[in-house]
């Protein structure tokens, strides 16, 4: 089922589960299968059947019944049965006896997502009271805080947001929910008509939040509050008074000049563009000796009044800017009576230009047009400004929007707009002059830190210092970023990629602490509800986690999170660094099969990775001599390789698997072009000749295997082969019993290639020639050599064996075991480790340390097969006998034949022949001869033995 998960093969692991659950008594076991099952369908969209197999799962455990409800609520959901939905996860997070709980936190979030997401909001909010009541971690308190602001938000509750930020707004702590919670409370007080207020809160949330997402609309607000709703009465009441005062004595010029006056009361004091609208038009009718001026005002009239349109969501924004084009140009056509021509001109060119499409380069020659005429005008930093943020934003004309922000920042140093040009500046430097763009960066964080482009500029270098492998400064720069603008975006953002970074930087503790934080989730080991309730950010963090641990050198973690991340997303981003990784992992360790599989796994997507991927898993087959796999494999690396010097050590490789299968049609022609292709290579030439002498050697045609090893020998004397040939030329002495010659050779062996790396196989050698001619003490010292020289070489578990084998002939039991303890330790995993346990047991019985051989024969009686476990059991009555336990030795010999297999061995036979002994011992003569005639009458036991009954009954009748 697991596995069905992983390869997302659905149907399959359906058919199995369903027929074991028909069957399955076991509440516990049918209870996890169900929940396979549940998963499974849910996986393969059958929501439905994925909704009742959930609900059909008891537990008592309270954490895996809220786990399954939000699984049950998740299925409705995904019918878009929401009522449903959140019906089962609201009884479910009512219910939950233990809120304080992690489980219960993330289930209520989701539950709470959920009820805002459908528009639940009432329920949401009584439910968030009820907690707020309840809970007592002031992080979780904020968090439902800022929530429950934006619920009220949605209900236009304006006066109960106030009343539930009030205890949030004074405390100095820092938490990520304060600059929401500053502009809900501006918003409120705006919605309230409380408009000083609000712009105290948006004014707080402008300076001490100025990379808040919240920025642009606070400025925006702040900005409309100014505009229309803040009004000064004693500055408007003193202005009208004196208006009043002349009016009383005017003439029809003084009359329109105070009508002027007044509708700039109303304009700039009581913010009432109505009025100021007719007040301006009044004048106009009245006398046109201004009407320059009063055409530029009544066009800032109609900009304000477009402006309150668009903020209020209003229709007649587009009337407005027509409206106000056409007052600024009346406003340039009388010229000579505008007091701000240059005023004048710049608006009637921006309203243009909103309207119309213009192009670039006819804005820049209206707008240099007014620098040239006018330059002396305050309004040329905005035209600059405006110039070069427009030019920046077109390739063609990003030399002169760099030319005019260096202007600006020369010739206005103490602008607030600084901060601005700077960054804007760096931005178009960072492609063609990337150090001059990283000085304006730093200048900007340096000088004005407290700002929104502090925080874009720090994002900035620290995306340049990654990209230029700067990868401390890159830390040093997300740290500051993260102290100051902790609750923005921005900060968000950059976490994602932090975990490279710090990867990159070779500090994978602080790796391994960022990312461990990252990964927490109560959800980690359930894929559904980690794609569905988790950030993707997650999978990502989990794959870097473990290339931290991999470095840090800690491969049972590493190799924990590689398959995590591959049992979570099995075609992810990083699968295929994940298989190689763990393949490599896998290969250190001695998991030969599980690297191999690894490394098939990796895909051709890449093909360096695929390349190396598939040399490994011929290496591997090659080094468990399957040399058909091997060579398969190196065939198709051989097709995706470009380097021509690996390239050259795969073909080798692939001939010498090619050798070793015994396809020596194939392998003579590839080594013939071999040797045209490379003819330097001559190591690797002889190499192949060794091979084909040692492929013949095995296969007994010794004149060809004694030809190619002579031709190693004199015509690549100089290559590190020879010393090989020579080695196998021995062997093939040995086996002609030519042993004086072989013998010759091998004793002079270690004089003659001192650094040969054949020389535990020359001095192992030695020990078995040594050990047939029976002279043990020469055999243990060659087999001690060969240890000394072997040092973890391929031939470690042979010499070892040999030196078991020699040490239990002569008798040197204690030595035996010693070895047979070691080889243990260094190979648990080989094929031969019961022989060795039975040594160690074999030992203890020859020391006489009879109930420890018991005792560990026993515990190994379980590892062995049913052809094993006979020979077992009759070493433990072997044990009792010598032991002097008659009655227990018996005991366990009659086991044998009684509950044995028959085996080729003689196993049964010797067990009754030595209860008969006990028996005779015993002196209950009767029961031995039963044993004897057992032997006797037994089918299959070899006919010397039942003689030797025959023969044993005669003696003690």
């Amino acid at each position: 089922g697991k596995l069905g998960i992983q390869d997302a093969d659905y149907a399959p692991a359906v058919k199995l589960l369903e027929k074991q659950l028909k069957v399955q008594s076991k509440a516990d076991l049918k209870n996890r299968m169900q929940y396979l099952l549940a998963d499974i369908y849910f996986l393969s969209g059958k929501y439905k059947l994925a909704e009742s197999n959930y609900k059909a799962i008891h537990t008592d455990d309270d954490s895996l019944r809220l786990i399954l409800s939000l699984k049950r609520g998740l299925c409705f959901e995904k019918q878009n049965f929401i009522s449903e939905a959140i019906a089962v996860l609201s009884k479910a997070v009512e219910s939950y006896p233990k809120q304080n709980q992690e489980v219960f936190r993330q289930v209520y979030k989701i539950y709470l997502d959920w009820l805002q997401t459908h528009h639940y909001f009432q329920q949401a909010a009584s439910s968030i009271y009820q907690r707020l009541n309840r809970a007592k971690d002031f992080k979780e308190k904020a968090e439902l805080t800022g929530r429950l602001i934006s619920i009220l938000a949605q209900k236009k509750q304006w006066a109960e947001i106030i009343s539930v930020a009030q205890p949030y707004l004074l405390r100095q702590d820092r938490f990520p929910q304060k600059d929401d919670i500053l502009y809900y409370v501006a918003v409120a007080h705006e919605k309230m008509d409380e408009p000083k207020e609000a712009e105290y809160y948006f004014n707080k949330l402008i300076h001490e939040f100025n990379a808040s997402d919240y920025m642009p609309e606070a400025v925006k607000h702040q900005q409309f509050l100014k505009n229309f709703l803040l009004v000064d009465q004693d500055v408007a009441i003193n202005h009208l008074a004196e208006l009043f005062g002349d009016f009383l004595n005017a003439n029809r010029q003084s009359k329109a000049r105070l009508s002027f006056q007044l509708g700039k009361v109303y304009f700039e004091d009581l913010k009432n563009y109505r009025k100021a609208e007719e007040q301006f038009q009044n004048t106009l009718e009245l006398d046109t000796t201004n009407q320059g001026d009063v055409h530029l005002y009544l066009g800032k009239t109609y900009l304000r009044m477009m402006e309150f349109a668009q903020f209020t969501g209003g229709n007649a924004s587009q009337n407005y800017l027509d409206l106000a084009r056409q007052q600024f140009r009346q406003a340039v056509m009388h010229n000579n009576t505008c007091s701000r021509p240059d005023e004048s001109a710049w608006l009637l060119i921006k309203t243009t230009l909103r309207s119309d499409t213009t192009d670039l380069s006819k804005e820049k020659k209206l707008v240099e047009a007014l620098l040239q005429r006018y330059p002396s005008s305050p309004l040329v930093e905005e035209w600059m400004r405006s110039l070069a943020l427009d030019m920046a934003f077109d390739s063609s004309y990003a030399a002169q929007s760099i030319r005019y922000f260096k202007k600006l920042i020369h010739e206005f140093p103490t602008s607030p707009k600084m901060p601005g040009y700077l960054l804007s500046l760096a931005r178009l430097e960072l492609h063609s002059n990337p150090q001059e763009a990283q000085q304006y960066l730093n200048q900007l964080v340096s000088n004005y830190m407290f700002t929104n482009e502090a925080a874009l500029a720090l994002n900035d270098l620290l995306q340049l210092y990654e990209a230029n492998g700067q990868y401390n400064l890159a830390i040093q720069t997300f740290e500051k970023l993260n102290i100051y603008f902790y609750y923005s975006e921005i900060v968000k953002n950059a976490r994602e990629r932090m975990g490279d970074v710090y990867l990159q930087a070779n500090d994978y503790d602080r790796a391994i602490a960022f990312l461990q934080n990252n990964v927490q989730s109560i959800f980690l080991s359930d894929p559904i509800l980690l794609k569905e309730f988790q950030p993707r950010t997650i999978f990502k963090d989990i794959y870097y986690l473990a290339q931290a641990y991999e470095k840090k050198g800690l491969n049972k973690k590493a190799i924990h999170f590689y398959r995590l991340y591959l049992m979570l997303l099995p075609k992810g981003e990083f699968s295929d660094q994940a298989h190689f990784a763990l393949g490599n992992l896998y290969l250190k360790g001695g998991q030969y099969y599980l690297a191999r599989e690894n490394f098939k796994a990796v895909s051709d997507k890449n093909e360096t990775l695929f390349a190396q991927s598939v040399i490994h898993a011929g290496d591997i087959y090659f080094m468990q001599q399957n040399y058909a796999e091997a060579a398969n494999w190196y065939a198709t690396a051989l097709k995706h390789l470009q380097d021509p010097q690996l390239k050259s050590e795969i073909e080798a490789k692939y001939i010498i698997a090619l050798i070793r299968q015994g396809k020596i049609t194939l392998a003579q022609p590839m080594i013939t072009r071999y040797k045209k292709d490379y003819p330097k290579k001559r190591a690797v030439l002889a190499q192949f000749y060794l091979e084909l002498g040692n492929y013949y050697r095995l296969a007994k045609n010794f004149t060809k295997a004694q030809k190619y090893f002579e031709r190693v020998k004199k015509k690549y004397k100089s290559t590190e082969y020879v010393d090989d040939a020579e080695y196998f030329q021995a062997l093939v002495l040995i086996t002609l019993n030519k042993h004086k010659k072989a013998l010759k050779i091998l004793t002079n062996f270690a004089d003659k290639y001192p650094e040969s790396n054949q020389l535990p196989g020359v001095y192992n050698t030695l020990g078995s020639l040594y050990f047939r001619s029976e002279k043990y003490d020469a055999s243990i010292a060659m087999f001690k050599k060969a240890m000394g020289y072997c040092n973890g070489c391929d031939l470690e578990a042979n010499i070892m064996t040999n030196l078991i084998k020699v040490y239990s002939l002569t008798g040197f039991w204690d030595a035996a075991q010693a070895m047979a303890r070691t080889y243990l330790q260094k190979f648990p995993e080989a094929p031969d480790r019961l022989d060795k346990k039975i040594i160690i047991a074999r030992a203890y019985i020859n020391l006489n340390q009879f109930q420890k051989a018991v005792d560990y024969l026993k515990s190994i009686k379980v590892e062995a097969t049913a052809e094993r476990e006979p020979e077992i059991q009759f070493y433990i009555g072997e044990a009792l006998l010598k032991a002097g336990r008659y009655e227990d030795a018996i005991a366990e010999f009659v086991k044998i034949p009684l509950l044995s297999k028959k085996t080729k061995l003689q196993w049964e036979a010797s067990a009754l022949y030595y209860s008969g002994q006990c028996y005779e011992t015993l002196g209950r003569i009767d029961d031995a001869i039963r044993m004897y005639k057992e032997i006797i009458k037994r089918p299959g036991i070899d006919l010397v033995l039942k003689r030797d009954a025959e023969k044993r009954i005669k003696q003690i009748q």
